[in-house]
């Protein structure tokens, strides 16, 4: 059986966060302020408006007016976003405290001395509540504490405070792993904006740094001092850093700086007290693909393949993870390749997983990679069903009528799913700030990593502290943020422990549902 631990040195590039990640170059940050000069702003009153994640060549957050830089928004693409492209400077405002932005009509209300916002209607967006649920986990899975789990105690409120809570995000946001991860960083983006149109955290306003690291270790080390030190950044939020964060893991935990929220294939958020992960991260992803794909096909799609990805150290879990999981979940393991995400064709693998009567067929590529796959297979009359998980699903699947059928985990919420009130309150928020922001599994991701933000710094005193958020987070015992994700608990001075959690989506009739009422499962 694989076991889940963390790998020292592992640099994910591939797999489950888009597997182009050798094509990032260097030398570009981004950055989204609510108050550097020169800034173009946008509040929580442009209902609409869409998550941003500017780029902003050569100088840091918070350059002057008179600066050479230029900005920004990253355009979602069909595979969930695009690669930030240069154009004029942008940011995210935060309100003062007592001088919220006025929202429009139908805006949530301001709250008062509380980050816990109430439960929005539902948005209509298709989603709805199914009554009853079934635990549909499979073997070695089971339902984990859902909306039902109980958060942790309300920290006592402290007076309303009116300093800005800064917090940065670090990662690649350039090139077409950059476009890929956007949207984990624009789903933070929209809970900034909609924190601040309800007046803040406590009477604080949000304001949020974006960099992008151009997946250098040594770059996420300079900016995460930048940040800390320079914007006096108290966490990190919704880090894109797979393959630089790693560069800066010893300075992180020499400064005893929450970092909360990965992409979901940085293991060493299991390694040090002070990485928080909103839900599973590294090996336990990998896992959750097969996990949730046997419940589903293992009994009339027995023989089980794999097509993974080639070019980083991290496909070889990618690969090794799922076939080991696949016999002990129900599978027959048959055939296993590994492929270049630069193929243009993958006909000679498709016709060895044919002849090897494969009828499941995971495919950890990046989604343009899946798109071939099934092309190059369907023209050899190959038809299975197909697999896959995170960040390689995207809303647009759902419109290629070979993929009907496929099943994917996400390790958060579904990002169609709006029958719980911490999901319907998502689903509100999209509607007023979302604008832009391509459906798929990032949005969530990014706003969970921030809701996880949002409980820790509830009550947040004057001034805000990191401190203050340690003691916080150390308090969550088996908190799933509403059913938003995995159970968290995190203890001081203790590293977070690895568990595989998904939920699984199947498509059917030209759309994503939830087989089994969004039930969450986890490996036991």
């Amino acid at each position: 059986m694989p076991k889940l631990t963390s790998r020292p040195g592992l640099r994910f590039a591939v797999a489950l966060t888009s597997a182009v990640l050798l094509t990032s170059a260097c030398g570009t940050r981004a950055e989204d302020t609510s108050s550097s000069a020169g800034a173009t702003s946008t509040t929580a009153a442009d209902a609409g408006a869409a998550p941003e994640v500017p780029t902003d060549p050569g100088t840091a957050a918070g350059a002057p007016a008179d600066s050479p830089a230029s900005a920004a928004p990253v355009s979602p693409g069909a595979t969930g976003g695009s690669a930030p492209a240069a154009g004029g400077s942008t940011g995210t405002t935060a309100p003062r405290s007592g001088s919220a932005a006025a929202p429009k009509s139908g805006s949530p209300n301001k709250a008062s001395g509380s980050s816990a916002a109430s439960p929005a209607p539902s948005s209509g967006s298709g989603a709805s509540a199914a009554p009853g649920g079934s635990s549909g986990g499979g073997a070695k899975a089971s339902p984990a504490p859902g909306a039902g789990a109980a958060p942790a105690p309300a920290a006592p409120v402290a007076p309303p405070g009116d300093s800005p809570i800064i917090i940065a995000s670090i990662g690649i946001l350039s090139g077409p792993a950059g476009g890929a991860l956007a949207p984990n960083v624009q789903g933070t983006q929209m809970w900034v904006k909609w924190i601040n149109s309800k007046g803040g955290i406590n009477g604080h306003p949000v304001k949020l740094y974006v960099y992008d690291d151009q997946g250098d270790p040594a770059k996420h080390r300079a900016q995460a001092q930048e940040a800390i030190e320079k914007q006096k950044a108290i966490a990190l939020v919704m880090n894109n850093e797979a393959i630089a964060g790693r560069g800066s893991f010893d300075y992180i935990n020499s400064k005893k700086i929450p970092v909360i929220g990965n992409e979901g294939a940085s293991p060493w958020y299991y390694e040090s007290p002070y990485y928080f992960t909103q839900a599973p991260t590294g090996d336990a992803n990998f896992y959750a693909a097969v996990g949730a794909a046997a419940p589903v096909l293992a009994k009339d799609h027995k023989k089980y393949g794999s097509i993974v990805c080639v070019e980083a150290p991290a496909c070889d879990q990618a690969d090794s993870v799922p076939w080991e999981a696949a016999g002990e979940l129900g599978f027959e393991p048959v055939y296993r390749a590994r492929a270049s995400i630069a193929q243009p064709d993958y006909t000679a693998e498709c016709l060895a997983a044919r002849n090897a009567g494969v009828q499941s067929l995971l495919v950890f590529l990046d989604p343009a990679g899946i798109n071939r796959v099934v092309t190059a297979c369907t023209r050899q009359g190959f038809k299975p069903k197909y697999i896959t998980a995170n960040s390689l699903v995207v809303d647009a699947q759902k419109d290629v009528p070979q993929l009907d059928g496929m099943v994917a985990s996400t390790p958060v919420f579904p990002w169609f799913q709006g029958n719980t009130p911490a999901t319907r309150e998502y689903q509100e928020v999209y509607k007023i700030h979302g604008k832009g922001l391509a459906p798929g599994v990032g949005g969530p991701t990014g706003w969970v990593s921030a809701k996880l933000f949002e409980r820790a710094a509830a009550g947040m005193p004057e001034p805000p502290t990191s401190a203050y958020l340690l003691k916080n987070l150390y308090s969550l015992k088996n908190d799933t943020l509403g059913g938003l994700t995995q159970p968290h608990t995190f203890t001081e001075g203790r590293n977070a422990v690895p568990k595989a959690c998904w939920f699984t989506i199947v498509i059917k009739d030209k759309a994503w549902t939830s087989p089994d009422n969004y039930a969450q499962h986890c490996k036991q």
